[in-house]
């Protein structure tokens, strides 16, 4: 008898897979049973904690109620204050409306301002142009001041000099005068003219020495530079002592001690200085003593008076015009 032949292929045995699976499913699902029914067990409550937990419902029903009526009872007020604020709401709006046409207004303006900001600009501009033009023409202007202050301290010493002069041609035509009268008392008197004539003689030679003094004077003077003290040599006037008195522009004073003889407050220039008379005759009773006027360029007028007070107290002055305002410095001065 022949046996079977075995079958080669290979086969898969689903038997043992399957009830592995099947079991665990059996067990899974024993243990959600018994999990549910565990939670249905808990789930059953005690009619004491059901009444106590349906009581705190029925209080919070109360709460919600009471807070229901509360609500009611506040709401007119809250509409009331709603009221209020959709008015204070429409208030601002119109404030805001406003505010818009004030800021469009100010807008404008801002631009109206801005152009006539730009034209004071452009006019300020122009004023600064002109203004610097005019400060150079003033630097032009100060440059040339000094120049001018030299011409007219110049021209102020020219015209001092001229009244000095005129007013030595003055005395001039007053000594010839009064020579012309004593020659015609002469010639009535033959033997007084023998006595003019040495007179006239006498003053010649004092006048000459006067004259050279003074052109030494001159002399120094003009040497000297501007800005430098004024020099003045006090010796050889021809008839004794000088007494030096400075004409300044309002008053006299007394070279060196500084004695200020001022303007008198009532009647000048016809009352002259005040003690500037007492001082003359002073002056008139000391022997060898010879009053000098030193003439500022300011002064002219000043030593006309001065002069005009020294010829009521019986002096002759003599004068010397200064070339400018600069300190006085007297050499060989004695009291």
């Amino acid at each position: 008898m022949s046996r079977r032949k075995k079958d080669k292929q290979l086969r898969l045995a689903l038997f043992p897979f399957l009830s592995v699976i099947t079991c665990v499913i059996g067990v899974l699902a024993l243990i959600l049973a018994s999990s549910v029914l565990g939670q249905m067990e808990e789930s059953q409550l005690d009619p004491v904690e059901f009444d106590r937990q349906l009581a705190a419902i029925q209080q919070e029903r109360d709460d919600v109620d009471k807070l229901a009526a509360n609500l009611a009872q506040e709401i007119p007020a809250a509409n009331d204050c709603l009221a209020g604020e959709n008015a204070r709401l429409a208030e601002v709006e119109a404030l805001l409306n406003d505010a818009q046409a004030h800021a469009v207004e100010a807008d404008q303006e801002l631009k109206n301002l801005n152009a006539r900001r730009v034209k004071q600009e452009a006019k300020l501009a122009d004023i600064r142009a002109r203004a610097k033009a005019a400060q150079v023409e003033a630097q032009k202007i100060a440059g040339a001041i000094p120049a001018a202050e030299k011409e007219l301290e110049k021209q102020k010493a020219e015209h001092a000099n001229a009244k000095v002069r005129l007013a030595k041609l003055k005395e001039l035509e007053a000594a010839g005068a009064q020579a012309v009268s004593r020659f015609a008392d002469a010639a009535d008197n033959p033997g007084g003219l023998q006595l003019e004539q040495n007179r006239l003689q006498q003053e010649v030679a004092a006048l000459g020495v006067q004259l050279e003094a003074a052109n030494k004077q001159a002399a120094q003077l003009a040497s000297q530079k501007p800005g430098e003290n004024i020099t003045i040599l006090s010796g050889g006037s021809g008839r004794g002592k000088p007494v030096f008195i400075e004409c300044r522009a309002r008053d006299l004073i007394h070279r060196p001690s500084g004695l200020a003889f001022p303007r008198s407050p009532i009647g000048y220039p016809l009352t002259g200085f005040q003690g500037f008379g007492n001082f003359l005759k002073a002056m008139k009773n000391e022997q060898q003593r010879t009053v000098v006027l030193l003439i500022r360029p300011d002064a002219v007028d000043t030593f006309e008076v001065a002069r005009m007070q020294a010829r009521e107290a019986g002096l002759t002055p003599g004068f010397l015009a200064l070339p400018g305002n600069a300190p006085l410095k007297i050499e060989g001065q004695q009291p």
